[in-house]
C-alpha cells in the first residue's frame, strides 16, 4: 500500500502546483506592475532625473516595456517597488494627481500589436474605467478610474491631431515625424 500513498501524494502535489500556477497567472493579469523587474538600462531610464529621456537601444532590449511601465507609474502614481523599496522614478518626475498622457507610434498596427498588449499586461485592471476605439478597432483613448487619460496617436494621423493638446506625459515609441513631435 505505500505505493498507493506515494501516487496519491504526487497527484495532490501536482494539483496544488497547477492551482498555484493558475493563481500566479491570474495575479499577473490583474496586477502586472507588481511583477515587473527592470533590467539595468530600464532602471536607468526610470531613475533618470532628466525631463526628456531617450532610450535608444537594439531590438528586444526592453524599450517598449520601459515605456509602458513609465506610463503605468505615472498613471497609478506607484513609484516604488513594494517588495524591496527601490524608488523607480526620480522624485522630480513624479505626479501627485491624475494626468493626461499620450502614446505615439509610427502606425496603429504597432499600437495594436505591441503597445496595447504591453500596457494592458502591466496596468492594474481595476484602474481602467473605459477604453475607446477607432472604427477600425484600434485603441484611441484610455480613461482611468481616477480621471487620468491616455490618448493613442500615430504618424498616420494628420498633423492637426497633435496640435493644441496639453499632455503631462509623452511616450513616443519609435522615431516620430518632426512636425508631430513639435506639435
Amino acid at each position: 500500500m505505500p505505493a498507493l500513498d506515494a501516487d496519491t501524494d504526487l497527484r495532490n502535489l501536482l494539483v496544488e502546483f497547477e492551482e498555484t500556477t493558475h493563481e500566479l497567472a491570474r495575479r499577473r493579469r490583474e496586477r502586472g506592475m507588481e511583477f515587473y523587474v527592470p533590467n539595468r538600462p530600464q532602471l536607468q531610464v526610470h531613475q533618470a532625473a532628466a525631463r526628456t529621456i531617450l532610450f535608444l537601444a537594439g531590438n528586444r532590449s526592453g524599450k517598449s516595456t520601459a515605456g509602458a511601465m513609465e506610463l503605468c507609474f505615472h498613471l497609478t502614481r506607484r513609484y516604488h517597488d513594494t517588495l524591496n523599496g527601490i524608488a523607480y522614478v526620480a522624485p522630480n518626475r513624479r505626479f501627485t494627481k491624475p494626468i493626461k498622457a499620450v502614446v505615439v507610434a509610427t502606425e496603429y498596427p504597432i499600437i495594436d500589436r505591441v503597445i496595447e498588449p504591453k500596457l494592458m499586461s502591466y496596468l492594474p485592471k481595476a484602474y481602467i474605467r473605459k477604453i475607446r476605439r477607432t472604427p477600425q478597432g484600434f485603441i484611441s483613448k484610455l480613461l482611468c478610474a481616477d480621471g487620468s487619460t491616455v490618448d493613442f496617436l500615430s504618424n498616420e494621423m494628420d498633423d492637426l491631431a497633435f496640435e493644441s493638446a496639453d499632455w503631462d506625459f509623452y511616450w513616443g515609441d519609435e522615431p516620430q515625424k518632426k512636425t508631430k513631435f513639435f506639435a
